[in-house]
């Protein structure tokens, strides 16, 4: 709702402005030059009590509403975790042994075609078995490395999309969509539960100093993830933060 007498925006089911000190209970706007007077018995510590209330209530109601996605949450935070493409980078050291026996087994089948030695050409063999073994391993295991980053990047699109779109669904959330994860809203509501914060965004703004002063290379990180899925042209409506984001 809006103040009658100086247009400032104030918490539904005010009993005065809390900018100018109007009451809401009359319809008569405060004199012209005249300083406002709050209600009888209603001090500056009652006004910023009773918008502490209306915002932890309505943090209440966030955190019941987006505990319901907490497994999808968990799973956002697991999927982010994998995303490093340097977890699925291949390896080269089966292929460089692998080079390396045939190589072996090449010189052994050269000795054994000067020396007429069966045992040199069964020990070509054998070399030669292990080096093939070693480069159908080498690309089997880049193969399933490649299958499991698809998956994973596929999995980080559907949980952002399904998460952002339940967002969506809340209506007018007083937190972005970042901020959603359920272990977040429980550290914001413990924050003003505790006294450090009056609002909402007071809460989070303690919180982020916090994380930053912590750890700056978590924010980067978030950044990152959110580049390289840019950078595959997925359609990511939001980067939701990790459960432990403010006590990182």
């Amino acid at each position: 709702m809006f103040c009658m007498n100086c247009g400032a925006s104030i918490p539904d089911g005010s009993s005065f402005c809390v900018n100018c000190g109007q009451s809401m209970n009359s319809g008569v706007p405060a004199p012209v030059g005249q300083t406002p007077v709050a209600p009888v018995g209603y001090s500056p510590v009652d006004q910023r009590m009773s918008i502490r209330k209306s915002e932890m209530d309505e943090m209440q109601r966030m955190i019941n509403y987006f505990s319901q996605k907490s497994a999808e949450y968990d799973e956002y935070d697991r999927v982010c975790e994998l995303l490093d493409p340097n977890l699925y980078r291949k390896r080269g050291g089966l292929l460089a042994w692998g080079i390396l026996f045939a190589l072996l087994s090449i010189l052994f089948f050269v000795i054994a075609a000067y020396s007429k030695e069966s045992a040199f050409i069964i020990t070509a063999l054998v070399i030669l078995i292990g080096a093939a073994l070693m480069i159908m391993g080498y690309v089997l295991s880049s193969n399933a490395r490649a299958r499991n980053y698809a998956y994973v990047c596929r999995r980080f699109d559907e949980l952002s999309d399904e998460l952002y779109t339940y967002y969506k669904q809340y209506g007018s959330c007083m937190v972005s969509a970042e901020y959603t994860n359920p272990a977040n809203l429980l550290a914001i509501y413990e924050v003003m539960n505790s006294g450090r914060a009056d609002t909402i965004k007071e809460a989070i703004n303690i919180l982020i100093s916090d994380a930053h002063r912590n750890n700056m290379e978590y924010m980067a990180r978030q950044t990152a993830i959110a580049s390289r899925a840019a950078a595959r042209g997925a359609q990511t409506a939001a980067v939701f933060s990790a459960a432990n984001f403010f006590l990182r």
